[in-house]
């Protein structure tokens, strides 16, 4: 007879849950996905060490904590003579029964094997990691970066052929979840959510277990160590971190997010304010990892509307930010400093301007529009919820990195869910300006892209990426439709971008398209 563990494990691994037998269980829903395996993840990698985490499933559970122990192996049978590091630690409730476990001593550059146990009944898959190279190591690195993974738009073919990539880490740029559900006439979800909008904290955690029934993404995070930023999704859409109104939802989203990814934030997490999640990372002479938080310190945007929009004066305050005083200035400091031969910049929404039309055309068609002459010549632009609402402080950076020779600044962006190439200038405006920078702006890995919400009109067909390359000119290539991820190779004299597809998200499996190689020669 197939037990209640051996139906989670038989139906929910799948990817498809089997929403009309869960609906009949009523209140249910949520408590079968508590039974469910989450897997196994690692994170942070320095070259002395990594993050590892699980979660202990409720049929293992002690009553009033659970010890886990760990084992922390160079070989995947660990053997005696290949444990390095063991060890045990106890979870309760009040972080839902999952362990971050950060690990020291180890050697860099080198592949790990993990696994946990309890006396209670748990023994999770064996996981695998990598450290990151000691700084002066001059070596090869290779990563991918990821964004915005809507559980009902899509299953995650993505993931299916990114396990078959060969990487040093991953980096997550942000909406690893959808506290919400996508609801449109013309959108039929490929899965069922069967959550509903997440408030509570409860609801976040349940959101991530969902998430995490899916096999390719626990795969994924099995075999590689992720960074992980985040963008609005991981608590309401479009939110600011200094609306007070919705404070109380984000501390609970920031909670869950704590939880159940393989980061050193819970020691930051405040009654009172949001955590930030800057930090930077080393990879060898060639890569630093800069990750900027783009959520907690965030103004609201003053413009009423921020979707097509032609904005409004109160955006131009220079005063204006989504890093906040602070971490603006660390951002440049750490610039500034790194001895990295490439300095990558995290940053969870588009940072280049994005037009809708382009100047010259915008007064013709439009004429009479502006009440404003100060926005006149900026155009209609695609989202203000992205760096183009932040105007000031994206030229503070730009000019920043130029006044200071900083060399080889590549930004990682995502948010969009398509993707998009581009050279950053001194002056993001002006083409004329200094070459200061290269952005890469990743696709979704199921998110609906621009060609998804087309109401059926074929994009590429009536050329919109092209009328977007026209109307940007620093932007180098668009790619509206496929979903996918992008992957990076760094050496001393280049970055080689490749932008890779999957042919479909609407089914379990799907081919892996290499869309576009970019090569990002040194900006100085």
């Amino acid at each position: 007879m197939l037990s209640r563990r051996g139906f989670l494990k038989g139906s929910i691994s799948t990817g498809v849950l089997l929403s009309p037998m869960l609906k009949t269980l009523a209140g249910e829903e949520r408590r079968l996905l508590d039974y469910f395996d989450c897997g196994v993840a690692s994170g942070e990698p320095t070259p002395e060490g990594v993050i590892i985490w699980t979660r202990v499933p409720q049929y293992a559970r002690g009553v009033s904590g659970t010890e886990v122990f760990y084992e922390v192996a160079t070989t995947s049978d660990f053997k005696p003579f290949s444990l390095v590091s063991r060890g045990s630690v106890i979870t309760t409730e009040r972080w839902d029964h999952t362990v971050n476990i950060k690990l020291g001593g180890l050697r860099p550059y080198t592949y790990y094997y993990y696994r946990f146990y309890t006396t209670t009944g748990y023994t999770s898959e064996i996981g695998r990691t990598k450290t990151a190279p000691e700084p002066d190591q001059d070596i090869k690195v290779k990563f991918a970066t990821l964004s915005c993974q809507d559980y009902i738009a899509g299953f995650y073919t993505v993931y299916q052929n990114l396990i078959n990539e060969d990487l040093d880490f991953c980096v997550h740029l942000g909406d690893f979840i959808y506290e919400g559900i996508t609801s449109s006439k013309l959108f039929h979800p490929a899965r069922i959510d069967i959550i509903g909008e997440a408030f509570l904290l409860e609801q976040y955690r349940a959101k991530y277990r969902l998430y995490l029934s899916d096999p390719m993404l626990r795969e994924a995070r099995r075999l590689f160590p992720f960074i992980h930023v985040w963008d609005d999704h991981e608590v309401k859409d479009d939110y600011a971190g200094t609306d007070l109104l919705i404070l109380d939802r984000a501390r609970q989203g920031h909670q869950a997010y704590a939880e159940y990814l393989p980061i050193d934030l819970k020691d930051r997490l405040s009654n009172n304010l949001s955590p930030q999640m800057t930090r930077s990372l080393r990879f060898g002479s060639q890569v630093d990892i800069i990750a900027m938080d783009l959520r907690a310190n965030r103004d609201i945007m003053p413009c009423k509307s921020h979707i097509l929009s032609r904005g409004c004066d109160g955006m131009l305050d220079e005063k204006l930010s989504t890093l906040g005083k602070s971490q603006r200035t660390w951002v440049k400091d750490t610039l500034s400093t790194s001895g990295a031969n490439w300095k990558f910049l995290l940053s969870s929404v588009m940072f280049m301007p994005f037009k809708i039309l382009p100047d010259t055309n915008l007064l013709k068609v439009v004429h009479g529009f502006f009440t404003s002459v100060a926005m006149a010549h900026k155009g209609i632009y695609i989202n203000f919820d992205a760096w183009d609402g932040y105007p000031a402080e994206r030229f503070d950076l730009t000019q920043h990195i130029y006044n200071e020779g900083i060399q080889n600044v590549v930004v990682c962006s995502g948010d969009i869910h398509s993707a998009f190439g581009a050279s950053i200038y001194a002056d993001p405006e002006d083409v004329k300006s200094p070459l200061v920078a290269h952005e890469i702006t990743t696709p979704s890995i199921t998110s609906r892209s621009m060609s998804d919400v087309a109401l059926g009109i074929n994009l590429d067909k009536i050329g919109l990426d092209t009328l977007f390359m026209k109307a940007n000119k620093h932007m180098k290539y668009a790619y509206l439709k496929h979903h996918g991820y992008s992957l990076f190779e760094v050496t001393q004299n280049a970055t080689i971008v490749d932008l890779v597809g999957v042919s479909t998200t609407a089914q379990m499996y799907a081919d892996r398209v290499l869309l576009k190689r970019s090569v990002l020669s040194p900006t100085l």
